[in-house]
């Protein structure tokens, strides 16, 4: 038992872990809104008590694998366009020369970031990945992965929606 901690039932059955129903969440909720340090808190104890106090870090590079898009969304700032500067297609000589640099500098982890299949919207895009010997972002990506892999990085992916042969390559 919870020692009752809060003036604040439903946050009480949040840290006695007991079911927690639509309703107290909303409560919980607008509680929040003027009362935020107490949900605070009941994180901070529970994170504590399920994750105690360490913060971790893992140094990472980030590849910029292709930055071709098919999808075009108002919010998103990584995607280029064909003559952009930012664009980015990196060929097999970059993904290994700066995961050479990634592992020197002693970084854990490689963040492969791509658009989503931009093989399909842009005949660039098709053409570079044909001339690099491959058929599509996701196998260009997986045959990345594997290179960075060789280099000591642990390999880590944002690259949208995958289908599940991709998904499986990537295991």
């Amino acid at each position: 038992m919870s020692k009752l901690q809060f003036d604040f039932e439903p946050l009480n059955r949040v840290l006695d872990e007991r079911e927690t129903t639509k309703q107290d969440a909303f409560e919980i909720f607008l509680h929040s809104e003027t009362h935020p340090e107490k949900v605070f808190d009941i994180a901070k104890i529970i994170r504590d008590k399920n994750k105690g106090k360490i913060v971790s870090f893992s140094k990472k590079a980030f590849f910029n694998i292709v930055n071709l898009c098919r999808d075009t969304c108002s919010y998103c700032t990584y995607k280029a366009e064909i003559g952009e500067s930012k664009l980015s297609m990196m060929n097999i000589a970059d993904v290994k020369n700066l995961a050479k640099s990634a592992a020197k500098l002693r970084c854990v982890e490689a963040l492969l970031v791509t658009g989503e299949s931009p093989e399909q919207k842009y005949d660039e895009a098709s053409r570079w990945l044909r001339k690099n010997g491959f058929s599509s972002t996701g196998e260009y990506l997986a045959h990345c992965s594997e290179l960075v892999l060789a280099e000591g990085l642990f390999p880590h992916t944002n690259a949208g929606n995958l289908n599940k042969s991709e998904m499986n390559d990537l295991k």
